[in-house]
């Protein structure tokens, strides 16, 4: 018995040696947190270095710039240059990018030697065959046009010159297939999806022809450029207008890795129509450019001065769309125009370009619109200030 309590009494005193220890080890604990309250926690966060940048990337965006890419743009280019199939895909859409990234502000001179060697030799099959149209049999024309269309632009030249001519039959033989080589190059690999397409498009009715380029239109692709820029030069209003719409479905349509390449290619066709003599064919190409965000402010600020009071209100809605601040200066002294729904679409572009703080000149221009006699520009001119005030 007295074994068992000398056993029982050590167990005791060893539990309260261990509580004792690790209560003041709590303390020591406790007391050292409490002098360290006023530090920052040491953050337990990984911290993580910027990954240096990708040295391809890097060189191809160092080409782009030297070729006066914009550094965002030769960036945003470089990055999808390095997946392969998006590179074979913009290179192959893009020669001025391709000779971007060789180095070269232009072909090389053995490029376009070998080129013009390439087109004489067709420019003299082409004037062989041309030259057979006169006496060829009227079962032979077909196979006789193909081949001709096959030699592709060069043989424009060599029906141009038969087109003048002193024999009737060549002449006009020549016209025909001239028409036909025109579509036969515009259409381009259209032809293997839509065989029927350089026949109808040179020899068809309106209403067919409307139908083949409706047809285009619906199924917008990068292989549609070439056609649709040709129609734009078409004789029918109607094909021209849905030229415009087509071209614009290209570039909406694209992925955001070609949406880049293709704005590139279809703006300078639009912009071609900015001079057009049918003033509802330039309203339709302003209103495109604006759409594919591809407005140049110096083109526009030409059309700013155009005698139709539509056209004008038209330019300040792309270039208050557009966002671009050099077109602010062209649009103040708009808001004097005599009409008043052009001061009010002054208004609304200033308002979208400028979001808060607008400069001294262009808030005393608005502040002057209070006392117009209209009252829907006293009313947007007072929201447009407010607006300011509340950033």
């Amino acid at each position: 018995m007295r074994h068992r309590r000398n056993v029982t009494s050590r167990y005791v005193i060893s539990l309260a040696a261990l509580a004792g220890a690790t209560g003041i080890a709590g303390c020591i604990y406790y007391y050292s947190q409490s002098r360290d309250y006023d530090r920052e926690p040491e953050s337990t966060a990984i911290v993580l270095e910027p990954a240096p940048p990708d040295p391809e990337i890097l060189a191809l965006q160092r080409k782009l710039e030297a070729a006066g890419y914009a550094t965002d743009e030769a960036r945003s280019l470089a990055e999808r240059l390095r997946n392969p199939e998006h590179r074979r895909w913009m290179l192959r859409n893009n020669p001025d990018l391709a000779r971007a990234l060789r180095g070269d502000a232009e072909p090389s001179p053995q490029e376009r030697l070998a080129a013009l060697r390439r087109r004489e030799a067709l420019r003299k099959r082409a004037a062989a065959l041309v030259a057979q149209l006169g006496d060829a049999d009227e079962r032979e024309l077909g196979g006789l046009a193909e081949r001709i269309c096959a030699c592709g632009r060069p043989a424009m030249v060599p029906l141009k010159l038969a087109e003048l001519s002193g024999n009737f039959e060549l002449r006009r033989r020549a016209q025909e297939i001239s028409r036909r080589l025109r579509w036969h190059v515009a259409a381009g690999p259209l032809r293997d999806v839509m065989p029927e397409l350089v026949e109808v498009m040179a020899t068809g009715e309106p209403k067919a022809r409307a139908e083949a380029v409706n047809a285009v239109v619906e199924r917008p692709s990068a292989a549609n450029v070439r056609f649709l820029g040709e129609c734009l030069a078409d004789s029918q209003v109607y094909i021209r207008q849905r030229a415009v719409d087509g071209l614009v479905a290209v570039v909406t349509s694209a992925g955001h890795d070609r949406e880049h390449v293709l704005r590139r290619r279809v703006r300078p066709l639009l912009e071609s129509l900015l001079c057009d003599t049918d003033r509802q064919m330039r309203l339709l190409a302003v209103g495109a450019l604006g759409r594919i965000e591809a407005v140049s402010v110096e083109r526009m600020a030409e059309l700013l001065s155009d005698e139709s009071t539509e056209m004008r209100a038209t330019v300040l809605r792309a270039l208050g769309f557009s966002g671009a601040r050099e077109a602010v200066v062209h649009i103040v002294p708009l808001l004097q125009d005599p009409q008043w729904h052009v001061r009010v679409a002054s208004l609304k572009a200033l308002g979208r370009i400028i979001r808060s703080r607008p400069p001294e000149y262009v808030r005393s221009a608005v502040v002057k619109r209070l006392a117009d006699d209209e009252s829907f520009v006293r009313a947007t001119a007072e929201n447009l200030l407010d607006e300011w005030e509340s950033h």
